[in-house]
């Protein structure tokens, strides 16, 4: 099995680490109709979040449980990835290499996130609330405007671990029901904001269809995540939930009944 788990783990994101590649060597028009390619271009920074998210909540995590560093690791991962979002975004990168900083900035915030312990504390909530507050109170603000995919990734992230299938994180039944409506949801809401979008939104309603056609590729991301975990690697809630709590060791039959001699 878990053979069986690292070869489906090897073949998914190592066909998702190629599209990425081609994507961005801009070969992919060469392979596909230009208008698939154009889509599928598209969804890159969702493609990247899942390369990072995605192994790190498989192999890493598993491993960082109850170990004493484990959240100072996560950070340090989350502090690398900052380096490499600014990294990319003040360094003179053709635009398909720097505009990958939003998702870097995202991860940045994403990979501490996930290695906290389930249920989260209460605090906690507060990353998902303000992913989606601090984009609200800004409004049509030029910063939250730049960002929105930063927050995009913080959110759909959080909704996938913590509502949409909460067994990724600590172990609980695939809820099927919910999992299949949110891939089929998240599918339908890219091809609609592609059809919707209105490039000079005139009221409030139109401006908000405008910002969360920025965030695309998170939808796009989070159902790849659910794919992968819920639908085809079910069996790896075993291994990323949360640490037994170990029972007491089992009363010896033979040692009670010599107490009872002895007696």
């Amino acid at each position: 099995m878990r053979i069986h788990g690292r070869m489906v783990a090897a073949l998914f994101f190592g066909g998702l680490a190629a599209v990425v590649l081609v994507v961005l060597t801009k070969n992919l028009p060469t392979i596909l109709p230009g208008s698939v390619a154009r889509q599928i271009s598209r969804n890159n920074e969702g493609f990247v979040v899942v390369l990072v998210a995605g192994p790190w909540i498989q192999f890493v995590r598993p491993r960082l449980r109850g170990y004493v560093l484990e959240i100072p690791i996560a950070v340090a991962g989350g502090l690398v990835l900052l380096a490499l979002g600014l990294w990319l975004y003040h360094g003179s990168w053709p635009s398909q290499y720097a505009s990958l900083n939003e998702s870097a900035f995202g991860l940045a915030v994403v990979i501490p996130y996930l290695q906290l312990r389930r249920p989260l504390p209460v605090w906690a909530w507060g990353v998902p609330i303000g992913a989606v507050a601090i984009p609200a109170i800004g409004g049509g603000n030029a910063l939250t405007t730049n960002l929105a995919e930063v927050f995009g990734t913080v959110f759909f992230v959080a909704v996938t671990v913590d509502f949409v299938d909460r067994g990724i994180l600590d172990g609980s039944p695939v809820p099927r029901a919910r999992v299949l409506v949110w891939i089929g949801a998240m599918v339908v809401a890219v091809g609609l904001m592609h059809v919707a979008t209105d490039r000079t939104p005139n009221n409030v309603a139109e401006s908000v269809i405008r910002y969360t056609s920025r965030v695309n590729e998170m939808f796009m991301a989070s159902a790849i995540l659910v794919l992968y975990f819920s639908i085809l690697c079910p069996d790896l809630r075993r291994r990323v939930g949360p640490p037994c709590v170990s029972a007491e060791p089992a009363p010896d039959p033979g040692r009670a009944r010599l107490a009872r001699h002895m007696l």
